[in-house]
């Protein structure tokens, strides 16, 4: 496993004609206990669908099979996922609408993923803390152990980013989903 590659998962909205582009996430019933981006089942479910709001002036945009700023991707984005073997995500029916209700798109979920690595062992440092871009990912701890068996997961006390393993990178790329963008871990903490 020492050898297991791990990517940042991103999205880019220039790489669809015409992108569109979403708002917030609504607030969680319990918005003080539960977050997207926590990484641990919810206290309390929320109610589906779940509206996200178009962002205003991307109305006739198009929609992307996942956001890496909102946790929304298309059943077919799920799916893919499910398929590459990923069984740490909790999803929600949601639609992508106007507040005014003149637009929807059905079809998406917003998904929690289940599970956070911390590094491994003392002295490193988390993403989030003051010297986050200064970082490496060897002093995060990203492999091998922390990690091992998983496809995709959050660092504690990042900043909302989803980590994948190779396999499902190249799992997601034979499905051409055109808008993913792979960050190699190395990469995003400077050495």
């Amino acid at each position: 496993m020492e050898k297991d590659n791990y990517y940042m998962l991103s999205s880019s909205i220039d790489s669809v004609e015409n992108g569109m582009m979403l708002c917030n996430m609504p607030d969680l019933p319990n918005d003080l206990n539960d977050d997207w981006c926590f990484g641990t089942p919810f206290t309390e479910e929320p109610k589906v669908p779940i509206p996200v709001y178009i962002q205003e002036g991307y109305e006739e945009g198009t929609p992307l099979n996942y956001y890496d700023s909102l946790p929304v991707a298309s059943n077919e984005f799920i799916e893919a996922l499910k398929e590459a073997g990923v069984s740490n995500i909790i999803t929600y029916d949601a639609t992508l609408e106007t507040e005014d209700d003149e637009v929807k798109h059905t079809g998406f979920k917003a998904f929690n993923l289940i599970s956070v690595v911390k590094p491994a062992g003392e002295g490193n440092v988390y993403i989030g803390d003051k010297k986050l871009f200064s970082n490496s990912a060897e002093e995060l701890g990203l492999a091998p152990k922390p990690v091992t068996g998983m496809l995709m997961f959050r660092i504690a006390k990042g900043m909302g980013e989803i980590i994948i393993h190779e396999s499902l990178k190249k799992h997601l790329e034979s499905k051409g989903f055109s808008e993913l963008v792979y960050i190699d871990a190395k990469e995003i903490f400077c050495p």
